[in-house]
């Protein structure tokens, strides 16, 4: 995930201009929040690379999750999309990478089934419980290094930031 405004000149700006068209606490606030998007994507890159040595990408991992938690039944195709944050063309082409790796199958529409659906395969789920356990031991990596007390610090700051933030007031 790219945060256009703290990367490159648009960062370099930030920190320059904040102490001086803020006070110190406001100042602060800018370099904390550059902080916190600059450790998000360090983990959300570090936590992709563990992903793609199990071949998948945050897509097809958030895709394979969606199934595993759906299962024994099948997922419509069409429902898919709209849970992931995918449109229809990118969802098309996920599933069909997918299903061409053995990893889902379509099971078509016919007397027996009114509507397609979408199941995992045995290779589907096997790569998908190799790439959790990766995916959370390096989360637990990437987070060994903060004690107990950082964070909960942490978890009560996310919390607080998670709902949709007032729009904000013109300097």
């Amino acid at each position: 995930m790219s945060f256009a405004l703290n990367q490159g000149p648009a960062r370099e700006a930030l920190l320059a201009y904040a102490p001086i068209v803020c006070n110190p606490d406001e100042a602060a606030r800018c370099s904390a929040w550059l902080g916190l998007t600059d450790a998000s994507e360090n983990l959300q890159r570090t936590l992709g690379r563990e992903l793609a040595l199990h071949d998948l990408s945050e897509d097809g991992f958030s895709l394979l999750a969606q199934l595993t938690l759906c299962e024994p039944n099948a997922v419509r195709p069409d429902d898919l999309g709209p849970a992931l944050g995918l449109g229809r063309t990118a969802t098309a082409n996920l599933l069909g990478r997918l299903e061409v790796s053995g990893l889902i199958l379509h099971e078509r529409a016919g007397r027996e089934q009114p509507e397609s659906g979408l199941r995992l395969t045995a290779a589907g789920r096997k790569i998908f419980t190799q790439a959790l356990k990766s995916h959370l031991a390096a989360i637990l990596h990437a987070m060994s290094t903060l004690d107990s007390a950082d964070i909960t610090l942490i978890d009560r700051t996310c919390k607080r930031l998670r709902p949709p933030l007032p729009s904000a007031p013109t300097l």
